[in-house]
């Protein structure tokens, strides 16, 4: 039986209430800042913690269905960045939607639980790794998704800051015709019903266009352009890249790029998957992840 009859779900927000919210006190530029986290009730689980960040735009609900997935398993703790879900409200956006913030985050959950698996997507693999970089000794082991080393674009940069500072608005206006005819072509899901499918993309646009400007504006700036790990040492953690054959925003080469950096990386192609593989190819992120996590993830 599949997650949607086991759990009686139909979407991906229908997911998270299989995980309770918990606070964390993070300190940050000699400043306290109370985060909070989804985690799962069986934290004392012996095995590694499973700890999962979003991408640009994205929250907690892109690692739904894959997190449900691994709950009698492993702990488990799904993140919601600052500016996004249940932290929407954070003070001091400008300062903590930053590489160094989100250090002193997972340094934070390091604090609490022993064993990490970083689990990364999009710009949360840019995280991941921005993360081993420097604390390569306190994780076991990593998952980057969709990712890339460096997401430097051939586009002129004013040409990307113009639509990164109106994609907002564009967004929004254009929130119906995704909703009806775009989305069943670029969300399109081999895991999913057409019914769940509908419900899920309708819920996934709806969060991308209800993102405030400010939050996707500082992610891209302080976060994505930012990022470059060409340059950096490679971490030798295990790793498993999971590529999308088809993703337009993170192509196959940057996967490529990324299994030749890393030494003791693995690298699977989702085939015909795009971007949003936690979302719509959960079933085969799980199996690929499955494997990975039984040569990695005994205490």
């Amino acid at each position: 039986m599949d997650i949607f009859g086991k759990y009686n779900i139909k979407n991906q927000e229908d997911a998270l209430r299989f995980f309770r919210i918990e606070e964390m006190e993070i300190t940050y530029n000699e400043k306290k800042y109370l985060y909070k986290i989804y985690v799962s009730n069986d934290t004392q689980n012996s095995k590694p913690t499973l700890v999962f960040i979003h991408g640009w735009g994205a929250n907690a609900t892109i690692w739904s269905f894959v997190a449900l997935n691994f709950v009698e398993e492993y702990p488990i703790v799904v993140l919601d960045l600052p500016g996004h879900g249940i932290n929407s409200e954070m003070d001091d956006l400008k300062e903590i939607i930053s590489l160094d913030f989100m250090n002193a985050m997972l340094s934070t959950i390091c604090e609490k639980w022993d064993s990490i698996i970083l689990i990364g997507h999009s710009m949360g693999g840019a995280i991941a790794q921005n993360y081993l970089s420097t604390n390569e000794r306190r994780i076991k082991a990593a998952v980057l998704i969709g990712t890339a080393l460096s997401f430097r674009s051939f586009l002129p940069q004013a040409i990307i800051d113009l639509l990164v500072s109106s994609a907002t608005r564009i967004a929004d206006q254009l929130k119906n015709t995704i909703a009806s005819f775009l989305a069943p072509r670029i969300f399109h899901s081999p895991d999913l019903s057409d019914e769940i499918q509908n419900e899920v993309s309708r819920i996934l646009i709806e969060q991308l266009t209800s993102n405030k400007e400010k939050t996707i504006e500082l992610e891209y700036g302080n976060i994505i352009r930012k990022w470059d790990g060409r340059d950096r040492d490679a971490s030798e953690t295990p790793i498993l890249i999971i590529a999308g054959e088809v993703d337009l925003l993170t192509p196959l080469t940057q996967s490529e790029h990324m299994n030749m950096h890393y030494p003791n990386s693995l690298m699977k192609v989702i085939p015909q998957a795009h971007h949003n593989m936690p979302l719509f190819y959960y079933r085969s992120v799980v199996r690929t992840m499955t494997l990975f996590l039984r040569l990695v993830g005994n205490p």
